[in-house]
């Protein structure tokens, strides 16, 4: 069995024992793709909360920046800071005043 797998069929195992599971075995492998994904989600939503955060950190610092600007010093994508925006502005935690070019953008809480 290649290094590569068998790290990861040991991480596997280990992730088992922790939910009464064995290696293959089908109940456990279930519960373990359940708590893999539980955890995904979590790190994802953590990770958008981090972002958002710097995003409205930025703002404050300058109201008039560009998305390019932002995703420079966020280092994401301009696509990423976008559907950020896109869903603090949803949230009705950013607005923005003005024109596309030319406006500024305002913090609401």
């Amino acid at each position: 069995m290649p290094v590569l797998f068998m790290r990861e069929y040991l991480k596997m195992a280990e992730a088992e024992e922790k939910v009464g599971g064995k290696v293959g075995e089908k109940g456990g492998q279930k519960e373990l793709i359940e708590t893999r994904e539980k955890t995904r989600e979590k790190t994802r939503e953590k990770t958008r909360e981090k972002t958002r955060e710097k995003i409205i950190h930025v703002i404050r610092e300058n109201s008039y920046i560009l998305m390019r600007e932002f995703a420079d010093r966020i280092g994401i994508t301009e696509k990423r800071v976008e559907w950020q925006i896109k869903r603090l502005k949803k949230e009705v935690i950013l607005k923005h005043i003005g024109p596309a070019k030319g406006g500024h953008w305002e913090v609401l809480r």
